[in-house]
C-alpha cells in the first residue's frame, strides 16, 4: 500500500536509452505518462514533508522536471527521483539543478543504472552511443556536487562476471549503494537470462568487496540461497514487502527455508522455465551465523 502522503509521477514516455530488459517497455508503448493537467493536479496535492518520486521513461527529459523538483522543495519534500544520469553530464543541466536543490540536497536521492564497467558492455544493454560515458559523468558530476545516490546493475549473461569491475568503478564517484538486480519476465529476455548456478558463483565475491567499501549493498528480487554466507550483508526486514507478488514464486521446496517470508523469491517465468533446481533453503550453520550479527537490544 502506497504512502498516503507519496505522490508518484510518471512525467514522461521518452527516454535516451533502449534498455534492452526496460520493465517499463509497455508503458512506453502504451504512451500513458502524466498529462500536462495530471503533473498539476499531483503538483497541488504534493503534502508538506510528503514524499515526490519521480520517473519515466527518463524524466529529466520533461519539461516539467525541474518545475516539479520546484514545487517538492517548497513544500519539503522528500525527493526520490529515478534517472539514467545521462542529462547530469551536462553541465548547463545540472548548474540549473543545483540552482534549486543546493540548500535541499539531503531531501533527494537519485537511483540510477550502470550496466557494463566498459562503454562496451553497458552499450549492448541500453542500444545508445554515448550512454555510459554521459552515465558515468553523470555520477561524477551528482556526486561531486553532493547529492546521494544509487546505481543499480541488472544481472544479465553479458554482465554478471563484471559486478566486481562495475562496483570498482562507481565507488570511484563515491556513490552510496550499489543495487544488484535480478533480471525480470525471463522468456521475454532468454537470449540475456544468467542462471542462479552461474550468479552464486560471482555474487558472494561483489558482496565480499562492498562489505569493505563505505557503499551499502541493495538486492532486488534476488533469492537469498544464491548468497546465504552473506546474508547478513543484505537481509533486511524490508524485504517482506514484494513489489509485485504475482511476478515473482516461491515453490514448495522453500517453505522449509527459516528465510521463506523474507526472501523475495525468484522471477515466476525463470522458476517455470528451469524448474528451480538451484533453490535450496538456508542451513542451521548460516542461519546461526546471520543471528550472531543481528544487533542485541
Amino acid at each position: 500500500m502506497l504512502d498516503p502522503k507519496m505522490q508518484i509521477f510518471y512525467l514522461t514516455d521518452k527516454c535516451d536509452n533502449a534498455c534492452v530488459f526496460c520493465i517499463c517497455k509497455k508503458h512506453l508503448k502504451e504512451k500513458i505518462g502524466d498529462s500536462p493537467s495530471s503533473i498539476k493536479k499531483k503538483v497541488a496535492k504534493i503534502q508538506k514533508d510528503g514524499f515526490v518520486d519521480i520517473y519515466g521513461g527518463e524524466p529529466t527529459l520533461s519539461k516539467y522536471f525541474l518545475d516539479i523538483v520546484r514545487q517538492a522543495k517548497k513544500k519539503n519534500a522528500f525527493m526520490n527521483i529515478a534517472s539514467n544520469a545521462r542529462s547530469f553530464s551536462s553541465k548547463d543541466f545540472l548548474d540549473n539543478f543545483i540552482k534549486e536543490t543546493q540548500d535541499y540536497r539531503d531531501r533527494i536521492f537519485i537511483r540510477s543504472s550502470l550496466h557494463g564497467h566498459t562503454a562496451a558492455v553497458h552499450e549492448r544493454h541500453t542500444k545508445s552511443k554515448n550512454s555510459f560515458k554521459q552515465a558515468t559523468d553523470g555520477f561524477k558530476r551528482l556526486k561531486k556536487a553532493g547529492y546521494k545516490m544509487s546505481v543499480n546493475t541488472v544481472v544479465t549473461k553479458h554482465n554478471y562476471r563484471h559486478l566486481e569491475d562495475i562496483h570498482r568503478l562507481i565507488a570511484q564517484f563515491g556513490v552510496d549503494v550499489f543495487k544488484i538486480s535480478f533480471m525480470r519476465f525471463t522468456m521475454q529476455n532468454f537470449n540475456l537470462a544468467v542462471s542462479l548456478d552461474d550468479l552464486k558463483k560471482e555474487l558472494p565475491k561483489v558482496l565480499k568487496q562492498v562489505a569493505k567499501s563505505k557503499m551499502f549493498i541493495d538486492l532486488d528480487s534476488i533469492p537469498y540461497c544464491v548468497a546465504p554466507a552473506q546474508l547478513a550483508l543484505y537481509a533486511k526486514g524490508e524485504d517482506k514487502f514484494i513489489e509485485n507478488e504475482n511476478r515473482v514464486a516461491k515453490p514448495s521446496k522453500c517453505e522449509p527455508c527459516p528465510m521463506v517470508d523474507m526472501c523475495p523469491g525468484v522471477d515466476r517465468e525463470y522458476l517455470e522455465y528451469y524448474g528451480g533446481k538451484e533453490l535450496k533453503p538456508i542451513s542451521q550453520k548460516h542461519m546461526e551465523k546471520f543471528y550472531k550479527s543481528m544487533p542485541r537490544s
